[in-house]
């Protein structure tokens, strides 16, 4: 079946994603033994197919520190963007379209980088002191 213009989102995600799984396995004969394989008691396991489709990057040696139990998930979730330079600072905002005045928003005196934000800043090096010890 082609995807048509008056199918429902949802009904295009999954022609979508049977396509994408077509593609990576090559035809319907090899998609059916991988779904197959991913059955376990008459259930299919979705994190299995989860991991056909998911970019695998290499494992960083943070990881550990920043994804276990005593990190809230919230204070992962920001960790993790700051260690891949991915936190929404200005210039980032910017280079993204959404234009604002950039200027650090805690000393003023500078432009707002992923670099000064976590290195540069006064206000953030003395956060930093004060954790340190």
């Amino acid at each position: 079946m082609d995807v048509k213009s008056y199918h429902s989102e949802s009904w295009r995600s999954i022609l979508k994603v049977r396509d994408e799984l077509l593609e990576r396995t090559g035809n319907a004969a090899n998609a059916r033994a991988f779904l197959q394989s991913c059955i376990k008691q008459g259930k299919l396991q979705l994190s299995k197919v989860y991991d056909q489709f998911r970019q695998k990057g290499v494992k960083v040696r943070w990881v550990n520190a920043v994804w276990n139990r005593a990190v809230l998930p919230k204070h992962s979730s920001i960790v993790n963007l700051a260690m891949q330079r991915k936190l929404a600072t200005i210039d980032q905002l910017n280079s993204r379209g959404l234009y604002l005045v950039n200027r650090c928003i805690l000393c003023k005196a500078a432009v707002e980088t992923h670099q000064h934000f976590f290195f540069q800043c006064p206000y953030d090096a003395a956060a930093w002191q004060s954790i340190l010890q």
